[in-house]
Formats: structure tokens, C-alpha cells, sequence
């Protein structure tokens, strides 16, 4: 009996140092640098040397998980001097409480940075919310962009059925029932996902983000969409980049239709919390933004 019990209280103790050890590394960041854009203060850091690489991030989290967990930026940095910043209701950055604060004024936080620190033109990136962010950027300023890769996002128009999920998603979070449509919108083949990986990506994306903001955020994302004649219109070099198992994939197939001066990779058996694993996703990327025009 007291073996049973040593042996239980050894796991409690091993699961709560891990519980520790992931809030830990999901709130502990190293302070870069702010600036004010239009009154919000943006949190950004540089690093590396060579031509400027923008990288824009997704959706509740922050830059630190979308390029530096999965080691993205400490390759990177060998060939670019990497920008990375907190989009605004993001991370480090301020969260406006007005719905209106956010839209197409997190699209000109991107500008205002490359203003603030004098950078003509530059390479950018962006992955889910951050992917289509660079799309827009394209259409908006393609004389600040050298070339663009958006990964895990594509073509999407304000009535289609990816923004009557955002829709869903701001009512779960101000009803106070969290990111379960955002969860199922993000399975495979948007399948029910299990319980337990609900619960999982609530407990992450509650540390992380404000639920406030994050609805304010979905609100006014419709109007980051872009149109097909500015899509055929298009001459900023484009890598279109995402996992055939990534629900996304379709919006990736529909602009194949329309984008013009773009390539597009799809990752098989990759989903979208997966695609940027693993030495494929850099490779292809490098090889891209390294390639002369």
C-alpha cells in the first residue's frame, strides 16, 4: 500500500512538473524591442544578418511559437536578418479593446515597422492568420515586398464558410466556451475532435491570448480578404505552402486558380499544426527566398 502510494504521489509531482514546465515556456519570453503603430505598441526582435525577413504569425499564439519553437528562426537568421514581431491583441504587443482596432490595421502594423526601421522592401512570411496577412500585404503594398510566402492559408471569400466559422468562434469565446470551433475547424477533414485535445488547445491558447481581443481579432479578419482580379493582377513572387492534410488546403487549391506569379507546394500527410515540422517546410522555403527572380 505504501509503495501504491509513493508511486502515486511520484506521478502527481512528475505531472506538475511538466504542467510547470509548459506554462513556463508557453508565458516566458525574451523582450525585444516596441514602437508605436497608429497608438499601439508593437513588440518585435531582430536577429541574424543579411537581406530583411519578415515573418508573421498566426492566430492566439505569438512569434516565438510560430518561428522559434520549431528552430525556424535560428536557421533562418544564417541568411536573413529576421524581423519577427507580435501582431497587435498578440503576445507582447497592446490589445485594443475595439473591434475596429484590428482588420486591415494589423496588415499596415507590418508597413509602419518596415517605416519605423527604414526598410525599403522585404522578404515577408506569414503561416495561418499570419499567411493571410501576406496575401493581403501583397495585393495592398507589392512595391514594399522583394518575395512573399504564405503557408497554411489561401483564397477566401467574406461569405464563405471559413468566415461563418470565425463567426462561431467569436460567439464560443464571448460566451465564455472557448476555442472548440476553432479546434474542429482545424482537424482533418474538420472531423469532431476528441475531447481531451479541446481541453488542450483552450488550456494553451487561455495562457497565451486574451479572449477578448481574440474575438475582437475574428471580427474584423473578413476584411483581409482579397479579391480574384487583384489575385490575377499579382507580381510579387508567391510560395503558396500547406499540408494536404490541412482543412485550409481548400482555399490553397481555389487560389491555384487565380494567383498569378506564384508556386505552390503541398505537403503530403502534413495538417496544419504539422506542416512547419521537420527540415521540408525550411528547405522548400529557403530554396524560394534564396532563388534570383
Amino acid at each position: 500500500m505504501k509503495i501504491l502510494f509513493l508511486i502515486l504521489l511520484i506521478l502527481i509531482a512528475l505531472i506538475l512538473t511538466g504542467l510547470g514546465v509548459i506554462i513556463f515556456l508557453l508565458k516566458y519570453r525574451v523582450k525585444g524591442n516596441f514602437f508605436d503603430s497608429n497608438g499601439c505598441k508593437i513588440h518585435y526582435r531582430i536577429e541574424g544578418s543579411g537581406p530583411p525577413l519578415i515573418l508573421i504569425h498566426g492566430y492566439a499564439v505569438n512569434a516565438d511559437i510560430n518561428w522559434r519553437w520549431n528552430g525556424l528562426i535560428h536557421k533562418l537568421k544564417r541568411h536573413f536578418t529576421t524581423i519577427s514581431l507580435d501582431l497587435r491583441g498578440h503576445g507582447l504587443s497592446d490589445k485594443p479593446t475595439e473591434p475596429g482596432s484590428y482588420g486591415i490595421e494589423m496588415a499596415k502594423d507590418v508597413i509602419r515597422l518596415m517605416d519605423h526601421l527604414k526598410i525599403p522592401k522585404a522578404y515577408i512570411m506569414g503561416y495561418s492568420m499570419g499567411g493571410f496577412t501576406t496575401l493581403k500585404l501583397v495585393t495592398m503594398y507589392p512595391e514594399r515586398i522583394i518575395k512573399a510566402v504564405v503557408g497554411g492559408a489561401g483564397f477566401e471569400k467574406v461569405d464563405g464558410d471559413n468566415v461563418r466559422i470565425l463567426m462561431e468562434l467569436v460567439e464560443s469565446l464571448e460566451s465564455g466556451k472557448g476555442y472548440a470551433p476553432l479546434t474542429k475547424a482545424l482537424e482533418p477533414d474538420r472531423k469532431e475532435p476528441p475531447a481531451w485535445k479541446i481541453k488542450l488547445l483552450d488550456f494553451g491558447l487561455n495562457m497565451l491570448s486574451d479572449s477578448r481581443a481574440m474575438a475582437n481579432v475574428m471580427k474584423q479578419f473578413p476584411e483581409m480578404a482579397v479579391s480574384e482580379e487583384q489575385l490575377k493582377n499579382n507580381q510579387v513572387p508567391v510560395l503558396a505552402i500547406v499540408g494536404t492534410n490541412d482543412p485550409l488546403k481548400v482555399g490553397v487549391i481555389e487560389m491555384e486558380k487565380y494567383l498569378s506569379n506564384a508556386q505552390f507546394i503541398y505537403l503530403k500527410g502534413r495538417d496544419h499544426m504539422t506542416a512547419m515540422t521537420g527540415k521540408k517546410f525550411y528547405n522548400i522555403v529557403l530554396e524560394f527566398l534564396k532563388e534570383k527572380k
